[in-house]
């Protein structure tokens, strides 16, 4: 699609249910100033945005202008949920039901110190935005290449701390003795005494660990993918 379209579509919709730029930035969880030069074609709207645009279009609601946080939605990044059988897409209900949050962002060398939630780092630099309602989330960048294609280095994992990992699920995990590991969970048996973590890159073997050999194990709820590098 190209800007001008873009930029025409975001104008009309704003003028045709009377919201200020202002309105329009707090529903789409970006400033006013960013709505501007999205109209004058001054920005091209990211993949991510765009489908907010279009379910926006098709399920505005007026409560949507309900007080809420308005956080910068960086152009060169991309959200996906990540699950046990495949992508799971949010309903437009879902994208707006639920503010906007920062959650901090931890390297993979600070995890690998941690021996349970607590131990992580309190002190953060970095921070992504994200609707989870798990107050102990936070996020992950990603070390090395065993989850490619699926998952590739540099991308952020949002992790949910309070909720326990399932069979199937994306997990990050720090086992004793081999370190921080990003894998798919697999429990042979339905038992968790025995967990196999499983690469996406063939090149990688499964590993097989005792749930004793873990100090911590928390399933993915997002990727959070950097598109310009």
């Amino acid at each position: 699609m190209s800007a001008s379209h873009f930029s025409y579509r975001v104008k009309k919709f704003r003028e045709t249910h009377k919201l200020t730029q202002q309105d329009l930035g707090r529903i789409m969880h970006v400033g006013g100033n960013y709505i501007s030069m999205l109209e004058m074609g001054k920005k091209e709207p990211s993949p991510t945005l765009e489908a907010l645009f279009s379910s926006l279009e098709t399920h505005y609601r007026s409560d949507l202008l309900a007080e809420r946080p308005s956080l910068p939605l960086d152009d060169n990044y991309s959200v996906r949920k990540s699950a046990i059988s495949g992508p799971i897409t949010n309903s437009a209900k879902n994208l707006f039901s639920v503010p906007l949050r920062q959650i901090p962002v931890i390297s993979w060398a600070m995890a690998g110190e941690a021996h349970d939630f607590d131990e992580l780092p309190k002190d953060w630099q970095e921070a992504v935005p994200t609707t989870v309602g798990d107050p102990k989330a936070f996020a992950l960048r990603i070390q090395g290449n065993s989850m490619e294609p699926e998952i590739r280095e540099g991308d952020i994992a949002v992790l949910l701390p309070s909720i326990p990992a399932r069979n199937g699920d994306l997990v990050v995990a720090v086992i004793e003795e081999l370190g921080v590991v990003c894998k798919r969970l697999n429990t042979p048996g339905g038992t968790f005494d025995t967990l196999e973590l499983i690469s996406s890159n063939p090149d990688y073997r499964t590993i097989t660990i005792h749930r004793r050999q873990l100090r911590w194990m928390y399933p993915v709820d997002s990727i959070v993918r950097k598109m310009r590098r």
